[in-house]
């Protein structure tokens, strides 16, 4: 296991696309699977990895042929910062019903977020995508955190 560097998210884009393409929430929150949208995507990973000091992104690499097999982005908040900012986001990738449903699960996604995991120290899996050879195994969007000082909760 190792950190993830700005140069891996081309191959980690097209490991999480995909692992997460039977999944539709993955499509609203980070758009279709196309080379200007995984673009998009690794600009916001490389700059949120670069500005936001929570984030930590780690991968598996597979040794027998130096290809990222697993990556996750964990959000470790040992303390808590009452400044932090609510992000929503847009589906910019969308139009009309489509930007609106995707506006309105981002919205639900981040109404939970506040709900199970601001105001306290905690740990949060945001993303991560696994596959052995070419079959998916595990897949999850924000699934669990930990809370420091406290036990796991899905």
């Amino acid at each position: 296991m190792s950190r993830v560097t700005e140069s891996d998210f081309d191959e980690l884009l097209e490991v999480q696309y995909r692992a997460f393409s039977v999944v539709p929430l993955h499509e609203a929150l980070f758009g279709h699977n196309t080379p200007e949208q995984r673009a998009k995507v690794k600009a916001d990973f490389i700059k949120s990895m670069r500005s936001d000091p929570s984030d930590c992104w780690m991968k598996l690499v597979d040794k027998s042929n130096g290809r990222i097999v697993s990556a996750a982005l964990w959000k470790i908040y040992p303390s808590w910062n009452d400044n932090e900012q609510r992000h929503d986001g847009e589906a910019t990738w969308f139009e009309g019903e489509d930007r609106a449903m995707a506006e309105f699960l981002m919205k639900d996604f981040m109404d939970r977020r506040v709900k199970y995991m601001w105001n306290h120290p905690h740990v949060c899996k945001f993303l991560s995508s696994r596959f052995s050879s070419t079959i998916l195994e595990d897949h999850s969007l924000a699934d669990f955190h930990l809370r420091l000082g406290g036990r796991w909760q899905r």
